[in-house]
């Protein structure tokens, strides 16, 4: 059943201490990419993380949501599992193979093909990415997964010519994905109908390669200029106005761009907001220099007259030193004066000693 941790205590700022490394503790160490592999999800490979836990007393906790696992255990008994982890998702990536599907077989390998495939050499060893063109099919096997996939796509071939000698239905309701009639069909709201195999291998694909938005398969043409955009994403950049649909190259010239459909203007070098007579390196200190001067001023933090170090005053004498060049300031004016002169100064222009505000 479920385990609960109770952190109790009356200093709150200890037990909240506390609390966050319990919690650290308890999600586990979070292994890096590359011990990461997609097959962990399935069967196999939580057989896998099951051995580890046997042989190695290291809990394995697979995180889907940031495609990572989490491990738990003794440090030295971290390192062997981590050192097995490794060696057996170098050994899977050794034995994966992917294909791109052509137009002439894509039809004929997802209506037959890729079924046929999955009951030779099992579903969790094969993964369909149809979330931008072309398609492309990963196999886990070796020769042998990837002779089979082979053999598919090229009978796969042989189906779609046939299919495009027989006369073309106009009516019949095609899948933007396998160009085929729908199946168990699912509809969007954009009209389009996908069949329901299909749809779950898209959002699947989606998942793996973190692509989103979505967009619908069904409007070729715009699929075709989200994956050019994909492609070419240091080449061609949205405008900087929120919800701007608008498209602009990057460049290394100073003209200034400016979008015809928020008229905002916008620097290609760097791609913000335009920012004449200042180049981008300037312009990147300006606003350093702003968020300084605002947190300087939301925090009653003031600048050392003599070596501009930040100096807060939080209560107490206005006679302030400054602890990085040891400089004697006066808060009220700012003034530099030495040791044994600043007193007389608060006293005689200032009339004070006490009581400036931080």
């Amino acid at each position: 059943g479920d385990v609960f941790i109770r952190v109790l205590g009356q200093d709150k700022k200890a037990a909240g201490s506390l609390k966050v490394r319990v919690e650290g503790m308890v999600a586990g160490e979070k292994l890096d990419a590359t011990y990461w592999h997609p097959s962990f999800g399935f069967p196999r490979g939580k057989a896998f993380l099951n051995r580890v836990f046997s042989e190695k007393q290291v809990f394995v906790r697979p995180d889907f949501r940031m495609r990572c696992l989490r491990v738990c255990g003794e440090p030295i008994r971290v390192e062997e599992a981590k050192q097995m982890i490794k060696g057996e998702v170098d050994r899977l990536s050794g034995m994966e193979t992917t294909w791109v599907l052509d137009p002439a077989c894509k039809r004929g390998f997802m209506r037959e093909g890729l079924g046929k495939l999955k009951e030779l050499i099992g579903d969790d060893n094969v993964t369909v990415n149809v979330a931008s063109a072309p398609f492309r099919v990963t196999v886990k096997g070796g020769v042998e997964a990837t002779h089979h996939l082979q053999r598919l796509m090229d009978e796969a071939r042989i189906i779609g010519a046939l299919d495009e000698a027989l006369p073309d239905d106009t009516n019949r309701e095609t899948c933007p994905i396998c160009t085929d009639d729908v199946s168990n069909g699912e509809q969007l709201g954009c009209g389009h109908a996908y069949c329901s195999a299909c749809l779950s291998h898209f959002l699947a694909s989606a998942v793996d390669s973190k692509k989103f938005p979505l967009a619908c398969m069904g409007n070729e043409g715009a699929s075709a200029f989200a994956t050019y955009l994909e492609q070419h994403a240091q080449e061609l950049r949205y405008c900087t106005t929120p919800d701007c649909k608008q498209i602009y190259r990057k460049c290394s010239n100073r003209a200034v761009l400016k979008c015809p459909a928020c008229f905002s203007t916008i620097c290609p070098m760097c791609d913000e907001e335009s920012h004449e007579g200042m180049t981008c390196e300037e312009r990147e200190r300006h606003l350093n220099d702003q968020l300084d001067d605002d947190v300087a001023r939301r925090y009653g933090i003031r600048k050392c007259p003599q070596c501009s170090a930040p100096i807060q005053k939080n209560g107490g004498c206005d006679h302030m030193t400054c602890r990085q060049c040891e400089a004697h300031i006066c808060w009220i004016c700012m003034g530099l004066f030495p040791k044994d002169e600043i007193s007389i100064h608060m006293r005689t222009p200032h009339n004070v000693v006490y009581g400036a505000t931080p």
